[in-house]
């Protein structure tokens, strides 16, 4: 085995580096060298030659570890028969494949040229042609980034390949393609995603964004590093002098930030650093105190451990090259990395029973089972047995690779015994740091868990929604009420409906948008088997307060109960939006109805309205699986209006839009996901204390189900009491009766 010689280069440096760090007073940005060691023999970002020799050992063993070698070397075998046909040129941002006036996504069609494809949108039928004169066009450069990340992602898996089998075949391959990309990289220019020069979304020249470039050079330099003792000394110089060097500069060029870019970044630079002992890939990676690994895991994560997008997505996105670069520093001696132990444990305890998480922000609905492959890692890493129940609950012999990013993780990092997994409580939680609270009742498929939103949005984070007090409700696994997550950034659905108001469970004034908001949680607990969390919003319009209570009755039902008030002089119309899982079961709902042409209202299709209504009886049908309905009543007459929204996930989504033209008012309705119709009813109290009458006003609801049952939950949310601002008045008590005057 080769040693790489850099590397005494830069242990002599990085020890002038730490001296001077302390001579300063900054250790805190300098522990990483504490118990560095150089001179690792090849390889050792992803797999030292110790963890090779046991990986092959446990394919005898175990058998989960066996058919992930099975699938690893059947897309290996693909790769040696395949001839190595690269693009002339960089790939396009994926985000771009969208109908231009629709939004829809794309799909490729029949190739037409060189590197050129007919583009369809399957909802219209409609045929595009890339257009490389506009980005935002360059169709055909979105396959060819697909292209791009599909060969990196055969270096990498070519080179596990030769590591585990020892069959030089597959080393030759991988070399044979990184040689390739050191002839064709000098010669590519350094693009943007943009027309003009827009520097904030950084540059590259495979891609056109620097996270993009990140990610393909991860891969990579960590097929890269697998094979690098097969190839000769002229070779690894063309590869690293060429591409590796080159590619980490492009990275580079953009400042360093606390955001999940900067995690692929600080990856790609970090391995660039440790592999050619270029000091200054290395600090950004490690020592930078606004963009290295340090600053990302502290910073970048709030105190319960979840990413500052408070996005599922994000999170995962956000941990993968986070665990990759330590890995890589580990794997040269660093101990010292802050924990992301956090980071891992805080998913599991928010999501359901079944391990779902909705679509917070910018997200897609997440299941923790998907992401086992980080959790291989990371219970092999902690030891912790919470993680047992994700990779106990997934197919732990099998996988799939996204992009050019290897998924096999159980393969190379999974432990072959397990600690039991603790029991893990469902129930009320409330994830203050992040403002979401979770109220959960039942187990398995029967559980109901409603999640409810009142993050401080007021950071310029570019992935939170406008849609204070949005909320998400899921039965067992399945979506009922809908947090729509995003789409395509660059389609006009992003804004004009997936991070718009009325998208969500939430509500808007004067048909505007709301504007970047706190929110703020008034009351949680629970009594009388009644969970509840009340939470209000005074900034996501000008001179209007929102108050929302969500409580679980059972595990059926969902009770919400809205406050509102405007102090403008101007119009006062409230829209309350809520969308549901389904089609709508009963089709009269009223005359046509002509939406406003404008973000939000425009998305919403087949409208219809019915006017001047005090209740509320809607139900949509789930299939097979019988219907959800909603039953309320509000303070003030209000307009019910009623269509569809887009599509969540291949499920319809009926829209329900409860407009009041009121300067204050409030509304309750329940949901019931076994389609039983409740009878609500909502009382204005007397106010309690000066507060309150200066503030808001007490409201009590009363529900009844169609055997009589009753609960009477009563909100006060600016009593000065804490413990008074909600009240279960009775339960399952048909006997108890309620004077409002006490």
């Amino acid at each position: 085995m080769k040693y790489n010689y850099h590397f005494l280069f830069l242990l002599l440096v990085q020890l002038f580096m730490i001296a001077s760090f302390r001579a300063k007073g900054q250790n805190d940005t300098s522990t990483y060298g504490k118990t560095f060691t150089l001179g690792k023999a090849h390889p050792f970002l992803l797999l030292t030659e110790e963890q090779v020799v046991s990986i092959r050992k446990s394919l005898k063993t175990t058998p989960w570890k066996g058919a992930c070698w099975e699938l690893l070397k059947e897309d290996a075998n693909k790769y040696l028969s395949q001839k190595i046909e690269i693009p002339n040129r960089g790939g396009n941002w994926d985000h771009y494949y969208v109908n231009p006036v629709t939004g829809s996504p794309l799909s490729r069609g029949k190739l037409v040229g060189n590197w050129k494809w007919q583009h369809i949108d399957k909802v219209t039928g409609q045929v595009f042609s890339g257009d490389t004169s506009l980005p935002e066009k360059d169709y055909d450069g979105v396959i060819v980034g697909l292209i791009h990340n599909a060969w990196a992602l055969g270096v990498l898996e070519l080179g596990l390949a030769y590591q585990i089998s020892e069959k030089p075949v597959y080393a030759q391959k991988a070399m044979d393609i990184l040689l390739y990309y050191a002839k064709l990289y000098p010669k590519l220019p350094i693009r943007n995603r943009k027309t003009e020069n827009f520097s904030a979304v950084g540059s590259g020249k495979i891609h056109v964004q620097d996270l993009d470039e990140s990610q393909w050079l991860v891969s990579m330099i960590q097929g890269a590093d697998l094979v690098w003792n097969t190839l000769s000394s002229q070779e690894q110089d063309t590869i690293t002098n060429q591409l590796l060097l080159p590619a980490a500069a492009v990275i580079k060029k953009r400042r360093a930030e606390i955001s999940n870019i900067q995690c692929w970044k600080i990856a790609a630079m970090g391995m660039v650093g440790l592999f050619t002992g270029e000091q200054k890939y290395f600090n950004a990676a490690t020592v930078d105190s606004l963009g290295g690994i340090g600053a990302q895991i502290t910073k970048g994560f709030n105190k319960e451990g979840i990413n500052l997008d408070l996005s599922p997505s994000y999170q995962d996105f956000s941990l993968q090259p986070l665990v990759l670069l330590t890995t890589a520093l580990q794997n040269c001696g660093y101990n010292t990395i802050p924990s992301l132990q956090k980071m891992f444990e805080t998913p599991i305890l928010m999501s359901t029973p079944g391990l779902s998480l909705p679509a917070f922000n910018d997200s897609k609905p997440i299941n923790l089972r998907y992401l086992a492959y980080l959790y291989e890692w990371a219970y092999t890493h902690y030891k912790s047995p919470i993680f047992s129940e994700v990779l106990t609950r997934s197919n732990r012999g099998r996988y799939q690779n996204i992009g050019s990013s290897y998924r096999g993780w159980s393969l190379l990092f999974g432990s072959e015994e397990l600690l039991q997994a603790p029991q893990r409580t469902t129930g009320n939680k409330n994830f203050e740091k992040s403002g979401i609270a979770l109220l959960s009742i039942g187990k398995g498929d029967s559980s109901l868990s409603c999640y409810f939103k009142y993050t401080n949005q007021l950071k310029k984070r570019v992935h939170f929604q406008n849609a204070q007090l949005d909320f998400g409700i899921l039965k067992g696994n399945k979506q009922i009420a809908i947090i729509p997550g995003n789409a395509s950034y660059a389609s006009r659905l992003s804004d004009g409906w997936y991070r718009h108001g009325l998208g969500h469970n939430s509500f808007i004034f004067n048909e505007k948008e709301q504007k970047r908001s706190s929110g703020q949680c008034l009351a949680f607990g629970e009594s009388k088997g009644v969970s509840y969390a009340v939470a209000e919003t005074t900034n996501a319009y000008d001179s209007v307060r929102f108050v929302r209570c969500i409580a679980v009755l059972d595990e059926n039902t969902v009770l919400i109960v809205d406050q509102f008030r405007s102090g403008r002089k101007d119009s006062t119309l409230f829209d309350i939006a809520y969308h549901q899982a389904g089609v709508w079961d009963n089709e009269k709902r009223g005359k046509d109805w002509k939406a406003p042409n404008a973000n939000g209202y425009a998305y919403v299709a087949n409208t219809k309205i019915i006017k001047k209504q005090n209740q509320i009886e809607l139900s949509t049908r789930l299939g097979a699986e019988g219907k959800v309905s909603l039953s309320g009543t509000t303070t003030v007459q209000m307009d019910i209006i009623t269509g569809y929204g887009r599509p969540f996930e291949g499920l319809d989504v009926p829209a329900a839009i409860f407009r009041i033209n009121a300067s204050e008012g409030a509304l309750a309705y329940c949901i019931s996901t076994k389609g039983e119709k409740f009878k609500v009813e909502l009382t204005r109290l007397p106010s309690t204390d000066k507060e309150d009458s200066l503030r808001g006003y007490r409201i009590m609801a009363i529900v009844k189900n169609s055997e009589g049952k009753r609960t009477g939950i009563t909100i006060a949310p600016y009593s000065m009491d804490k413990n008074a601002k909600v009240s279960i008045e009775y339960a399952d008590d048909k006997t108890a009766q309620y004077d409002p005057k006490q």
